[in-house]
Parts: C-alpha cells; sequence; structure tokens
C-alpha cells in the first residue's frame, strides 16, 4: 500500500515548493537491474543536497494535505484525511495545527514547553523542557515522551539527510521529469522496513517535490 503526502512549503523568503513523499511496500521492485544493497553515489549526492539547502533555511510553513488509510469494523478499508499547517524557526521553535474529520489538535514548542492540545477530546499537555533544546531534541522528547510525530518531520530535521538515511538498505535514481513546468530528479530508497521515493528539483534551491 502506498500512502503520498502532499505538502506545500512557504520559506522566510516567501518562496514555496510543493512536497510529494511515497511512503510504503512496493509489491515488486520496478528496476530489477539494480544490486539489492547498493545505494547509487548519485542518489545519495542528490538528497544530500536537498538536506543541506533545508537545512540553510531558518523559518518556513508548510501545508500537509495529510490522507490515513483505516479499516472500518466491517472490514472496508476507509481513508480519513487532515489538513496540517506547520511553522518552523529555528533553532527552538515550532507550531503544527491539525485539522480533519476526527482530529483537531494544537502542538507547538516555544524553545522552553512542549505543549499539546486536543480539541475534540479535551485533552491538555505540556512539558517543561531546557532552554537549550533545539528543534531536533524537540521533534525527539514529543515522539518519546508525548507519542506525538509531526507530519513529514523528516524534513524539519536540521540534517534531515542522516533521519532520511538511518534504515536505508539501497537507493537508486529511478529518472528525471517534469511537474508543474519544474524538472526533477526521481529517487527511490529501500530499508528494511519501508520503500520511499522523493522527487528533488534540479537547480542551484535542490527543494523537495
Amino acid at each position: 500500500m502506498k500512502r503520498s503526502v502532499p505538502l506545500r512549503l512557504v520559506t522566510g523568503c516567501a518562496a514555496s515548493f510543493a512536497v510529494v513523499c511515497m511512503l510504503g511496500v512496493l509489491a515488486k521492485p520496478a528496476y530489477g537491474a539494480q544490486d539489492a544493497s547498493t545505494i547509487e553515489p548519485e542518489a545519495a549526492q542528490i538528497l544530500k543536497q536537498m538536506s543541506d539547502y533545508l537545512g540553510s533555511l531558518e523559518q518556513f510553513r508548510f501545508r500537509a494535505a495529510n490522507t490515513i488509510d483505516t479499516v472500518a469494523r466491517s472490514g472496508q478499508q476507509v481513508q480519513l484525511s487532515a489538513q496540517v499547517d506547520i511553522a518552523i524557526q529555528r533553532p527552538n521553535r515550532f507550531r503544527v495545527n491539525r485539522k480533519g474529520e476526527i482530529v483537531d489538535q494544537e502542538f507547538y514548542f516555544d524553545g522552553k514547553t512542549l505543549t499539546l492540545y486536543g480539541k475534540v477530546v479535551n485533552y491538555y499537555a505540556n512539558m517543561n523542557v531546557s532552554e537549550t533544546v533545539d528543534i531536533n531534541t524537540a521533534l525527539d522528547l514529543a515522539k518519546q515522551e508525548v507519542g506525538v510525530i509531526l507530519p513529514a518531520s523528516d524534513l524539519v530535521y536540521q540534517d534531515d539527510y542522516q533521519e532520511l538515511m538511518e534504515d536505508v538498505e539501497s537507493g537508486m535514481v529511478v529518472g528525471t521529469g517534469t511537474v508543474g513546468g519544474v524538472e526533477f530528479h526521481h529517487l527511490a530508497f529501500r530499508g528494511s522496513e519501508v520503500d520511499w521515493q522523493i522527487w528533488v528539483e534540479k537547480g542551484d534551491k535542490p527543494l523537495p517535490r
């Protein structure tokens, strides 16, 4: 099953770009010639360039149209949607608003406190942290202590290359193409649990598409 997470991001300098990440397990590899344990240097280089560029941005915002597959009691598969607005200000602030069919939630970090507010379930919680905590550490604390994972959080870490490649066993450049008049590199990676793809814009602003 594939899941697509389309995102639109706006950087602090008012530039905008769209992100589409395909996650899931593929039934069969599309290209059989690649060694199952090889990461092509070009694929790794393009992903690293993207990571370095995103890491250079001091602040940005993006909106995610989130779709989650679930199974009803009858056994029928149902898709639930939500809209997520995320604002990042490095080194130590972020805010997330998530609203959808079954969720209406705010989650933010002001540099000192992690706060979660669930409007539907009328739930409020916060956790004080050290003033030296950055966004990377705050994201880890949110996941480990609060059980909250930011949508597309792999792209929010200061060095998202390390996060994205942590479980990767192989990777390749599938090819190049054009979406909305923008040329991109199409990359595909395989991990022990998840296969994923990402499209990276060509040029001096290698943004994820």
